[in-house]
């Protein structure tokens, strides 16, 4: 009974559980290959766990037990010679175990009253009597399966009065299980005695009753794992051997490995083995990349997105960032060099490991600077579209409960069919960035769960399915830092009503000084609001991305680049008309908009709507109602009226009306409204000045 270096962990405990437990509750990782070795050989791998269990007992690292038998629900009772084999002259297990469960076999010590089946039909009732009697005999050794526990004897959420009868008769067995010799070798061998033993397999301990297992000294546990690192380098280098070493490296292939199940492993196994032997028999092919070869089995795809990434764009990934986002190039230029590293395959290069996300910032910094469109705008140079990003507003999971919707709620509660939102999207599309907005407004025990995948690059849903990150980015943008916080983690009021800032624009002018603040900011809040320090560590204090401040010069960067043409174009799409905003507005909207650049871009939109969208709207419509009034036909669809009405026409924006009470304290404008031209038809016969209702 020696353990030998290639023995898998279970069978490890196994080996030393079966000495001093009467019940052993084996759990995990069941519905996956399983390795097992039998007596010094070499390591195998089956898709029963029954086939590994029936081996195991019956081999001298564990016993020989003389009968070793499984309970299963559809085929009853199998014993393990019908389905291993026996050595000759062996009797049958089946004839051994109807003797011993006669009651005449069962030992008067064994304890108390001898064990009757409460029913003679053959059902489970019937046969765990049945196995309580032979494990109380001491004639032999015995060994029994109970398969699918929790299915075959009730779940432990609910039972009924037959099922816990079930678990009951299992508790005495786990009580009166008696030990049995082995058959000696010879008439000179030390007679050892082996401890009869009831098995059940469950997918998860908690599946059974805990009044089953819980502070039992008679009940062990064996959990089957995913394959460890160790284990995982001893597959593949006894599958791959010496000869393949020249095309593929077996740690990297362990290392892009990790968290599959044995099952995966062979597929890995079997794709680069095919891989290796066409680049052998052609050394003119590209050689095999074992990130590719495994992706082929993590995702279904061999291809990356990341390979078809235009370099000419990552060339000038700063200069493509900047249309979008303005005033902000310590930003730019992070989210830059992020993509750079992603797309050569250096993300994480320090810490060696390939299974981290391709990329993780956490932009932070005050309000409507530009985080959410920095991360829009990084999924579009990367993926060729907006879509390509998967926004998650935090503030709707505050509370601990709404992990569910994440990552799916655990079988048995409601929602478990759908999955997660997080996961299931992954699932589908591994090659996304993932923006978690506002992260600070999570709940922390989501917050964990989040960073769990930044630090490993994988979680695991409700359903039990892995899921993948290391295709993605990850980005979190974060208010955290920029304003000053109350014991409770409140934001501090000031006597205007306003928060109070940590950073304030009209103080901490350069950007360095502002960087330095928000960022002790987001330390603080980590340490000390969420008490979780490591937290951050997992982040990274180096990639902690501070946005500075929108200033003057920027928002009217913001509004000659970006909003004043976009909503020109939007006019000339829908209307048919051309749209011009003299130079004296446009320092206008700056001077309002810059009274408090701690409000940032988004101020800067909502201006441009109110001042500027708005009042054109009115103007256009009174433009077209001026025009129907002198048309003789009928006005029943506005939209074509004002397209027939105002094509190839110019409304010239010329000043802005502040909100007071003669315009109804809103936004007006002074404007022109010019006809278009003659080959246009325009129903305009003379320009149209500012026309009031």
């Amino acid at each position: 009974m020696s353990q030998h270096i290639d023995m898998p962990r279970w069978q490890v405990e196994l080996q030393r559980l079966h000495k001093q437990n009467s019940v052993l509750v084996v759990s995990g990782n069941i519905k996956d290959s399983v390795p097992f070795s039998v007596d010094g050989a070499a390591q195998s791998l089956t898709n029963d766990l029954r086939l590994a269990l029936y081996a195991a007992l019956c081999s001298e690292d564990v016993g020989p037990y003389a009968v070793v038998a499984l309970l299963d629900q559809i085929d009853g009772l199998v014993f393990a010679d019908e389905v291993i084999g026996a050595p000759d002259g062996t009797e049958p297990m089946r004839v051994q175990f109807g003797r011993l469960a006669d009651n005449s076999q069962t030992d008067p010590a064994g304890g108390g009253r001898r064990g009757r089946p409460t029913t003679n039909d053959g059902s489970l009732l019937a046969t765990l009597a049945q196995a309580r009697a032979a494990l109380r005999q001491t004639a032999v050794p015995c060994a029994i399966i109970v398969d699918r526990a929790a299915e075959a004897c009730g779940p432990a959420s609910s039972l009924s009065a037959q099922e816990r009868e079930a678990y009951l008769q299992v508790l005495r067995c786990a009580v009166e299980a008696q030990t049995a010799p082995i058959a000696s070798a010879g008439a000179d061998a030390p007679t050892r005695r082996l401890q009869n033993l009831l098995l059940l397999v469950a997918d998860r301990i908690n599946d059974l009753p805990a009044f089953l297992w819980h502070d039992n000294a008679f009940v062990g546990r064996i959990e089957l794992t995913r394959p460890k690192r160790d284990e995982r380098r001893r597959f593949f280098e006894r599958a791959f051997g010496s000869d393949m070493t020249e095309a593929v490296s077996v740690t990297e292939i362990v290392d892009l490995t990790d968290g599959l199940q044995w099952r995966d492993l062979r597929c890995v196994r079997d794709v680069v083995q095919g891989a290796v032997a066409k680049w052998t028999s052609d050394r003119e092919m590209p050689k095999p990349r074992a990130k590719s070869l495994v992706n082929g089995v993590k995702f279904g795809r061999a291809d990356s997105e990341w390979d078809a990434v235009d370099l000419d764009r990552l060339v000038h990934a700063e200069e493509h960032l900047t249309k979008r986002v303005k005033g902000q190039p310590a930003a730019v230029r992070a989210g830059g060099d992020m993509l750079r590293r992603a797309t050569l395959g250096l993300a994480g290069a320090q810490q060696s490991s390939p299974t981290r996300p391709r990329g993780v910032l956490f932009f932070a910094g005050p309000t409507g600077t530009g985080k959410t469109e920095l991360a829009r705008a990084i999924a579009e140079l990367v993926f060729g579209t907006d879509d390509a990003l998967l926004r998650f507003d935090m503030s709707e999971f505050n509370v601990a409960h709404a992990e569910a919707r994440l990552v799916g709620a655990p079988p048995g509660y409601v929602g478990f069919e759908g999955g997660g939102q997080l996961t299931e999207a992954m699932l589908a599309n591994p090659f996304r960035v993932v923006l978690f907005d506002e992260i600070e407004k999570a709940h922390p025990a989501i917050l964990d769960k989040l960073l769990q995948m930044v630090d490993d690059g994988r979680l695991t849903d409700g359903k039990g399915q892995t899921v993948y990150f290391s295709e993605a980015i990850i980005l979190f943008t974060s208010n955290a830092g920029v304003y000053e916080r109350d014991a409770d983690g409140k934001m501090k009021i000031g006597a205007d009503g306003r928060p109070l800032l940590r950073v304030d624009p009209t103080i901490h002018s350069d950007y360095d000084t502002i960087r330095d603040r928000v960022r002790a900011g987001v330390e603080d809040y980590f340490r000390f609001e969420l008490q979780r320090p490591e937290l951050l560590g997992k982040i990274g204090l180096n990639n902690i991305i501070v946005f500075n401040f929108v200033t003057e010069a920027v928002m009217r960067e913001i509004l000659v680049d970006k909003m004043l043409p976009a909503v020109g174009q939007r006019v000339k799409e829908e209307t048919g008309v051309d749209l011009v905003v003299a130079d004296e507005v446009v320092e206008q909207l700056v001077k309002t908009a810059g009274r408090d650049i701690s409000l940032g871009g988004r101020a800067v939109g909502k201006l441009v709507e109110d001042a500027v969208v708005s009042p054109a709207t009115r103007a256009l419509f009174y433009g077209v109602a001026s025009a129907a009034a002198t048309s003789s036909s009928e006005v029943h669809d506005v939209h074509s009226a004002t397209r027939s009405t105002l094509a190839g026409a110019r409304l010239t924006i010329t000043g802005l009306v502040p909100p007071s009470a003669d315009n109804g304290y809103s936004w007006d404008i002074e404007h022109r409204l010019e006809p278009g031209s003659a080959e246009r038809h325009s129903t305009i016969d003379e320009p149209l000045d500012a026309v009031t209702p």
